[in-house]
C-alpha cells in the first residue's frame, strides 16, 4: 500500500480541525467549559459569602468606591440569607441596612432601626441565583475571551447579560478569577456609559462556612403585619434606595 504524501497528511489535519469535534476542544472552548463548570459549583454551594464594591471613575483614572454590599448564604435543608449593605468609605462591623431571610420570611432594617417583617413569594430567590445566571448567560454569549494568568479570564458580554433586555448601553467587560479548587473566587464588570466608567468587584469566600443566620430576637421586631414580597425587585427594594437610584 503506497504511504501518503506529507503533504496530504498536512492537509488532512486542517481538515480535522474545519470538523466540529475538533472545534470543541480548541482553547477558547475548554476555558469556557471550565469557567460552566466553576459557575455550576459555585451554584451548588452549600454556604458561601459574596463582598461587592461598586466604584466610580473614568477610564485608567482614579476611581472612588461608592457602595458596598455582602450577602451570605447557606442552605441547611432551609435557604438562610443575610444581605448587609455597609457605608461607601469602609467595611464597619456593623452594616447600616440589612435584610435577614429564613425560608420564606424576611426581616428588613434601615441603620439602627428595628426590623420588620416580610414574606416572600413563590419567585423570590436569595443567595445568587441572578448574579450567577447573568454570568452564565454572559460566558455563553461572550466574545473576545482570554487568559489573563492562571485561573482569570477576560471577555466581553452584552451588558443585558446582568442588566436585563431593556437597558441599551455599551457591552460590558467580565474579569473572572477561579479557585484552584475550581470555585468562582473573583468577579469584575466593568461598564462604560456617558464618559463613566462603573466597576462592580465581587469576592467569593467562605465556601462550606456555617454563619448562623437566623431570625432576629423578637424584642428587635417591629409588630404588625408582614409586607409581602412577590418579585425579586421587591425583595431588593427592602434594602432601601441605592446609590443607583439617588
Amino acid at each position: 500500500m503506497r504511504r501518503p504524501s506529507v503533504f496530504a497528511a498536512v492537509t488532512a489535519v486542517f481538515l480535522l480541525a474545519a470538523t466540529p469535534a475538533f472545534a470543541a476542544k480548541s482553547p477558547e472552548s475548554r476555558i469556557r467549559h471550565r469557567l460552566d463548570v466553576a459557575i455550576q459549583r459555585t451554584a451548588a454551594a452549600k454556604s458561601l459569602a459574596v463582598r461587592g464594591v461598586a466604584e466610580l471613575g473614568d477610564t485608567g483614572g482614579p476611581r472612588r468606591p461608592f457602595y458596598r454590599l455582602e450577602d451570605r448564604f447557606e442552605d441547611d435543608g432551609t435557604p438562610k440569607n443575610d444581605l448587609r449593605r455597609f457605608p461607601p468609605g469602609s467595611w464597619t462591623g456593623q452594616p447600616t441596612n440589612q435584610i435577614l431571610a429564613v425560608g420564606n420570611r424576611a426581616w428588613y432594617r434601615a441603620k439602627a432601626d428595628l426590623y420588620r417583617q416580610a414574606t416572600l413569594g413563590p419567585k423570590v430567590t436569595t443567595g445568587f441565583e441572578k448574579e450567577l445566571a447573568g454570568l452564565e448567560r454572559g460566558v455563553a454569549v461572550g466574545r473576545d475571551l482570554k487568559p489573563l494568568g492562571a485561573r482569570r479570564y477576560e471577555l466581553t458580554v452584552p451588558s443585558s447579560a446582568f442588566n436585563g433586555p431593556e437597558v441599551e448601553a455599551q457591552p460590558t467587560t467580565l474579569v473572572v478569577s477561579l479557585s484552584a479548587d475550581g470555585h468562582l473566587r473573583k468577579l469584575r464588570r466593568i461598564e462604560e456609559e456617558s464618559g463613566l466608567v462603573a466597576i462592580i468587584a465581587e469576592t467569593f469566600t467562605d465556601f462550606g462556612r456555617s454563619f448562623g443566620i437566623a431570625p432576629p430576637p423578637a424584642d428587635a421586631i417591629v409588630e404588625g403585619p408582614a409586607k409581602e414580597v412577590t418579585t425579586q425587585n421587591e425583595f431588593g427594594t427592602l434594602l432601601g434606595p441605592t446609590a443607583f437610584d439617588a
